[in-house]
């Protein structure tokens, strides 16, 4: 469970930017229905393995887990699904 709270405002924005679609299963996602997930998990957080998954990625050293960058809308069933696992397109759930 995530140690950050996102407010309404902030999820309904990303809900509307990834077109009200879960990012994992990409269907159609209701708002009442969003999970807001961390595509890295915020799990990793200051732990080593952290900086071999960002430079994998192309991303910053600083790469900011709490970043808009890093949130995507999930539904729960997907969300828990990945769980603290980092989200790899390549092969979907």
């Amino acid at each position: 469970m995530s140690s950050q709270r996102i407010g309404l405002d902030l999820r309904h924005a990303i809900w509307l930017t990834h077109n009200r679609r879960c990012a994992y299963c990409t269907e159609p996602l209701s708002f009442a229905e969003v999970d807001v997930d961390h595509v890295i998990p915020e799990i990793l957080n200051g732990k080593p393995e952290l900086q071999k998954i960002l430079a994998k990625l192309n991303l910053p050293t600083d790469f900011d887990i709490h970043s808009l960058l890093n949130f995507v809308p999930a539904h729960r069933r997907c969300n828990l699904a990945k769980a603290s696992d980092v989200f790899n397109p390549a092969f979907p759930f």
